[in-house]
């Protein structure tokens, strides 16, 4: 009987768990429109979406204004001008990513991976950076960001407002 009850536990445990994963029909509207506001793209792997910039040369911009990319791989990504305002970014792998003229006003960027991340024009006002690396990153205006516990481009480390 014991068996039983816990195997019924096990089971409720698991299925009120969160999942990473990202929503198949998001991941398929944002292939095909370039825009997914407020979509839930957690844990995908978006890296050969977004790998070649001539994706779209009639409009590279892409909306992921409030997505979850919690988890999600945009390694090199061609993000030109992208909008990721309000986004939740947990995790997020942006190494070698090119997010020239991006606009992040606001979102959520904790443990992102950024090393050789490519930010000139991009707009990090009210942008949170904790727990994050941004080592080798070039053309950083960190002035308007709110930075906790982030490595910056030259190597040191910022407390900033925690």
């Amino acid at each position: 009987m014991t068996r039983y009850i816990y195997l019924a536990f096990l089971s409720f445990i698991v299925a009120s768990s969160p999942s990473l994963a990202a929503n198949p029909a998001h991941v398929t509207q944002l292939k095909e429109t370039r825009s997914c506001p407020a979509c839930d793209l957690s844990g995908a792997d978006l890296t050969k979406l977004f790998a070649d910039k001539d994706f779209n040369l009639e409009d590279p911009k892409v909306n992921l204004d409030g997505a979850n990319l919690s988890g999600a791989d945009l390694k090199g990504a061609f993000l030109y001008q992208a909008s990721f305002n309000g986004a939740q970014m947990h995790g997020v792998d942006l190494r070698g990513a090119n997010l020239t003229g991006a606009r992040m006003d606001g979102a959520k960027m904790t443990d992102t991976k950024m090393g050789n991340w490519d930010v000139h024009w991009t707009n990090l006002n009210g942008t949170y950076l904790t727990d994050t690396d941004l080592t080798g990153t070039t053309g950083a205006d960190l002035e308007m960001a709110n930075t906790c516990r982030t490595k910056l481009p030259d190597g040191s480390m910022d407390a900033g407002y925690c």
